[in-house]
């Protein structure tokens, strides 16, 4: 297990950890012990402790918005939004790719050869891949003509977010993390608002309706 001012550390910077990002880390988070303790010195800088509902990953958000910390808030929605779509459009991408309906996970395994072969198999999965790549928060300067180099900046996006792991060079193989997990509570949390906020605006045009 990793020292508790370490795992604390690497929290504050943003990290989402996970059995893939950091064992040794999340090892330590495990304890009820530590994890009391380390959301005792995060309270004293008015953030908390949290972990996605199914792999438990482990990261830190505010506990309130106030005037000291609202830019730091703001330029964390603004990255979280922006990785929203690639990362969806990729998981639909690879669910195609290997024909079937469940969607990854954190802990799922990625590997590029095979996802780089399925994908040059289908012009459909092709022309899917070049949309992710064109995304302007994927998108770098040089640009790329084959699928496998797409494939390369997109997935190295991914790691750049904090999305995919690499566990083997040598094979292209990587591990979706769960910060993955983290994108689809957020995405379930908008669907839920967008449904809030549409009944009560069909609630307010009913009342109007009625009223003399």
């Amino acid at each position: 297990m990793k020292p508790v001012s370490q795992v604390l550390e690497s929290l504050l910077s943003g990290s989402f950890i996970c059995p893939a990002t950091d064992r040794e880390a999340y090892k330590t988070l495990k304890e009820d012990r530590t994890r009391r303790e380390i959301n005792q010195a995060l309270t004293l800088m008015n953030r908390e402790l949290q972990c996605t509902s199914r792999t438990s990953a482990y990261y830190v958000t505010y506990k309130g918005i106030d005037d000291n910390n609202r830019r730091q808030v703001t330029a964390l929605m603004r990255n979280v939004h922006g990785i929203i779509r690639p990362v969806v459009k990729f998981v639909a991408t690879v669910s195609e790719a290997a024909q079937v309906e469940a969607v990854m996970v954190g802990g799922d395994e990625l590997s590029v050869p095979v996802l780089s072969a399925q994908i040059q198999s289908s012009p459909s999965l092709m022309d899917k891949l070049d949309s992710i790549y064109r995304l302007p928060k994927v998108s770098r300067k040089k640009v790329h003509d084959s699928a496998t180099e797409k494939l390369n900046v997109v997935v190295e996006f991914l790691v750049k977010e904090g999305v995919a792991h690499l566990v083997n060079k040598e094979r292209q193989l990587y591990v979706m993390t769960g910060k993955l997990d983290f994108v689809y509570e957020v995405l379930d949390f908008i669907d839920t608002h967008e449904k809030i906020v549409e009944a009560v605006n069909k609630a307010n045009e009913n009342q109007e309706e009625f009223d003399f």
